[in-house]
C-alpha cells in the first residue's frame, strides 16, 4: 500500500500509543493498514479482525480531518486490468484517508489535500497504485477531486467521496 517505508512510518507515528492502533490486514489482493477510530454512519457488525472492528462493506467511511471537515467515503470501486479482463474490487472501507498541507499558501489561507492510496494486484502479479484525492481549498470547502489510476488498469466504477462538514455540538449534548 504504501511507495516508501518512510509513508509507513510517518502514518504509524500518528497513531503511537494507541494500543494496536495500525493493523496489517488482507483484503482480496489488496493489503492495506487500518486505524482503530473510523467511524461510521451506521453501527457496525461485529467484524473482528486480531480483535479491532473493521466497518462493513459499502457502508460510508470517515476520516476526522483538520477544521472540522472530513472525508466520507461509500460504495466500492471497480477495475478493469487492461491485458487480462480481470475484474478487481476495493471497498471504501479499506481506505486509509491521510490529510496534508500542500506546503502552498494561497490568497485565503492555506490548500489541505486528503488522499488514500490502495495497492490493487491482479492474478497474474501485477501490482497497481490507485490513489484517491481531494482538495479543501479555501479552508472548509471542498475544491476538487481526482481519482488517479495507473497505466493498464482502467476504472469501470468509483467510490462515492468527498469532504464534509463535522456536525456541530452544543455544549447540553457535549455534557449528557
Amino acid at each position: 500500500m504504501f511507495k516508501s517505508p518512510e509513508r509507513k512510518a510517518k502514518i504509524k507515528s500518528k497513531f503511537k500509543g494507541q494500543s494496536e492502533s495500525l493493523t496489517r490486514h488482507s483484503r482480496g489482493r489488496g493489503v492495506m493498514l487500518w486505524p482503530v477510530f473510523w467511524e461510521t454512519v451506521r453501527p457496525r457488525p461485529s467484524i473482528r479482525a486480531l480483535g479491532l472492528q473493521k466497518p462493513a462493506l459499502g457502508v460510508i467511511v470517515k476520516y476526522i480531518g483538520r477544521n472540522g471537515m472530513y472525508v466520507e467515503a461509500s460504495g466500492i470501486a471497480k477495475f478493469k486490468v487492461n491485458a487480462t479482463g480481470e475484474e478487481i474490487t476495493v471497498d471504501a472501507a479499506d481506505l486509509y484517508w491521510d490529510c496534508e498541507g500542500t506546503g502552498e499558501e494561497r490568497q485565503m489561507g492555506a490548500e489541505l489535500v486528503y488522499s488514500a492510496e490502495y495497492s490493487i494486484e491482479s492474478n497474474s502479479g501485477e501490482s497497481y497504485e490507485v490513489t484517491w484525492s481531494v482538495w479543501e481549498y479555501p479552508v472548509g470547502a471542498e475544491n476538487t477531486k481526482e481519482t488517479n489510476v495507473p497505466d493498464g488498469v482502467s476504472l469501470v466504477e468509483d467510490i462515492r467521496y468527498g469532504l464534509s462538514h463535522e456536525p456541530e455540538q452544543n455544549q447540553d449534548e457535549l455534557n449528557s
